[in-house]
């Protein structure tokens, strides 16, 4: 049967309405060992590959006390500080959405998290019932200031059955001050997520199949 011009398009505009572009890819976040069988130390991000240190691993330190262990021969050989963009994509990969308000729909999510991925406990400022998970990132230290400032925060509150995930909390202190309420967040492996194509791209591509089709079926209706 001979391909007509109709079918040819239908078939052009069923494989663009399958492209997976404005559809979000399936990401999970899940538990692996570090060091040690069943010590649960990492958190997987599936959709990049990605794994986190627990927190807690590095919870009490100072700036430079990590710093000078992420080196050859140190204990967090392998490791790197993560970009705030990263930490946004593993906090929505986890289905975490990040804001300056405290919603419902980020309670679950956060205490998810939190439990694969460590809290910190009460701190200082905060109410009562509240769990806290407060890291640096790469982009965490001001060399102009010398201060450690700008800070991703996640905050459950127990009380309301709310939560919270900020992306840039100040606290502003020296790189050699620990502080039991900070931790670094520490990431390692390279993103393995794939660039999804642009519908103008994805079009493009499918009507140069069409047109291609198009002209095989006009050439063999003159040859035939």
């Amino acid at each position: 049967m001979r391909p007509t011009a109709g079918r040819l398009l239908a078939v052009a505009l069923f494989c663009v309405l399958s492209l997976p572009y404005g559809l979000p890819a399936h990401a999970a976040v899940v538990a692996q060992d570090w060091h040690t069988p069943a010590d649960g130390l990492l958190t997987l991000d599936t959709a990049t590959g990605l794994q986190w240190l627990d927190v807690t691993v590095t919870q009490g330190l100072s700036w430079n006390a990590v710093t000078s262990q992420l080196g050859a021969g140190g204990r967090f050989t392998g490791f790197r500080r993560p970009s705030d963009d990263e930490l946004a994509t593993f906090w929505a990969d986890a289905g975490i959405v990040a804001g300056g308000t405290a919603t419902v729909a980020n309670f679950g999510p956060v205490d998810a998290l939190q439990q694969l991925w460590g809290n910190l406990g009460q701190l200082p400022f905060t109410p009562p019932g509240t769990t806290a998970t407060l890291a640096t990132t790469a982009q965490s230290f001001n060399p102009v200031n010398n201060a450690v400032e700008g800070v991703p925060l996640l905050l459950l509150f127990q009380r309301d059955g709310t939560a919270i995930a900020a992306l840039h909390t100040l606290i502003g202190i020296p790189p050699t001050q620990a502080a039991t309420y900070l931790a670094h967040a520490l990431v390692q492996g390279e993103s393995t997520v794939a660039a999804v194509p642009e519908p103008s791209t994805a079009l493009l591509l499918i009507a140069g199949i069409a047109s291609g089709g198009l002209m095989r079926a006009r050439w063999r209706a003159t040859h035939i």
